[in-house]
């Protein structure tokens, strides 16, 4: 009988220990002496450092935006190590996407309270590697809660919310969504200040 305890004792071991070295789709984030964080792998697989980038496809009917957001994209990812190659044979994971939405509407829509506009901008993403399968899947969104419409016009605010747009999706590629991308939806950029006076006024665009 003390010979069957002990073999079983032996057995549920190393099922364990082999369970446990299975699991390679995680790896520890945080470890110390009580305490051993792990989840599971995101961003780009190590070591990957060329990806080919596709156009994203331009839903929003702005070829502008397009083109902006592609060229701010590729210098984003290449401040992050990741160099966007010229030929997809040289390529260790491919990305794709599609500009989703594009609009610019009356701020009283999300403050409820003072005049001004707000620019959405959302987006897909995806990552895949050479043999078609997909690394990465996720949705982007990028929104600009303009005050002063007067010092902060159409052609600075567009630029600003493409360049930041472009950076976190980057920074969501590369890292994903538990490092330095981890805003809440309530966190929106606000440029100018909402003052409530008889002389000031804001513009349409």
């Amino acid at each position: 009988m003390k010979q069957i305890i002990i073999f079983l004792s032996v057995f549920l071991l190393l099922s364990c220990t082999t369970s446990a070295v299975k699991e390679s789709s995680e790896k520890a984030f945080f470890t110390n002496d009580t305490i051993n964080v792990r989840a599971k792998k995101s961003g780009l697989p190590e070591g990957v450092s060329r990806a080919y980038l596709l156009l994203f496809t331009d839903y929003v009917g702005n070829f502008d935006l397009q083109k902006e957001f592609d060229k701010n994209l590729r210098f984003s990812l290449a401040s992050l190590g990741i160099s966007t190659e010229t030929k997809m044979r040289g390529a260790e994971v491919f990305i794709s996407g599609e500009l989703k939405f594009f609009a610019i509407f009356p701020a009283q829509r999300i403050t409820n309270t003072a005049a001004g506009l707000f620019y959405a901008l959302r987006l897909n993403y995806s990552v895949f590697n050479p043999e078609n399968q997909v690394i990465q899947k996720d949705k982007m969104e990028e929104n600009i809660l303009v005050a002063d419409t007067n010092t902060y016009p159409y052609e600075k605010v567009f630029p600003i919310l493409v360049q930041s747009a472009a950076r976190h999706t980057a920074e969501a590629i590369c890292y994903g969504w538990q490092l330095s991308y981890s805003r809440t939806t309530n966190q929106v950029t606000t440029l100018g200040e909402f003052r409530e006076t008889n002389y000031y006024t804001n513009r349409s665009k």
